[in-house]
């Protein structure tokens, strides 16, 4: 095991020569994190998330929509998306796992997606995208 020390260490100097550390190195994120050094071990940007409500042949839906955007400088493949519906206190109401037609994403391009809850529960107060590696599609 290496010590927590060794890794900050290294996370520093990988920040210093520009080497993105967490994602070649994924225990180096906790130390990059300690010294308020960004990690983002994907490579990938989750922008422009929107949520629109709508009825759609008489039921109440939810269309979740944003882009992925490749960030580093060099192609990236997406893992799938977690998209979580949630109560005021932040509780998991409900939830879609969903995989990009297309998962290579070149340097500086994006891919846009977009999913819907219908009949989603009441009451949704916020939602929640985030990476979601090694979900299977379909999963919750």
């Amino acid at each position: 095991m290496i010590d927590n020390a060794v890794l900050a260490l290294v996370a520093v100097v990988g920040m210093v020569v520009g080497e993105p550390m967490p994602r070649d190195l994924p225990q180096t994120a906790p130390p990059c994190a300690a010294v308020a050094a960004p990690v983002n071990p994907t490579g990938l940007m989750i922008e422009q998330v929107h949520a629109e409500p709508k009825v759609d042949q008489g039921h109440a839906t939810l269309t979740v929509s944003g882009v992925i955007h490749n960030v580093v400088d060099h192609p990236v493949t997406s893992p799938p998306l977690r998209v979580s519906l949630l109560n005021t206190e932040g509780k998991r109401l409900a939830g879609q796992i969903l995989t990009l037609d297309n998962v290579r994403i070149a340097p500086g391009e994006a891919r846009h997606f977009t999913t819907s809850f219908v009949d989603p529960p009441y009451p949704t107060a916020s939602l929640q995208v985030e990476f979601a590696p090694g979900a299977a599609e379909g999963a919750q």
